[in-house]
């Protein structure tokens, strides 16, 4: 069930490591990733968001932005009921409605290509193979 869901329409916005054969040892590589600034991002988005509510009459919304699997930042703009003046948070659940049929779509279509795709390498070393 749908908590704090709008009444109206919503916006929902290596280390790696090898082996080297020919000395029989793994050797580790450390790739390092640049800390990213993204409170310029931010503070655009803070900015910008609550005038493009009121420009597309859109009550309220959630965001969220991440790096990899490192929370960047969530907050909540705008109200889920307009009338309750209910603010929306990280956390409101949105009612998605149609708009998830086509992510359960690109899934499937997704999945289907995958499978396709190791169909087809199987079927080329069957065919490669004497």
């Amino acid at each position: 069930m749908l908590r704090n869901a709008p009444n109206s329409s919503t916006c929902n916005f290596f280390h790696s490591s090898f082996s080297a054969s020919a000395v029989a040892q793994e050797k580790e590589v450390n790739t390092y990733k640049l800390p990213v600034d993204y409170s310029p991002i931010i503070a655009k988005l803070k900015e910008q968001l609550p005038q493009q509510l009121i420009q597309m009459n859109v009550p309220g919304l959630a965001i969220t932005m991440v790096d990899g699997d490192q929370l960047i930042w969530a907050e909540g703009f705008g109200y889920t009921d307009r009338t309750k003046q209910t603010k929306v948070t990280p956390e409101t659940l949105f009612n998605l409605a149609s708009v998830s049929k086509r992510y359960t779509a690109m899934g499937i279509l997704t999945a289907v290509e995958k499978r396709t795709r190791q169909n087809l390498e199987i079927s080329k070393r069957r065919i490669r193979r004497p």
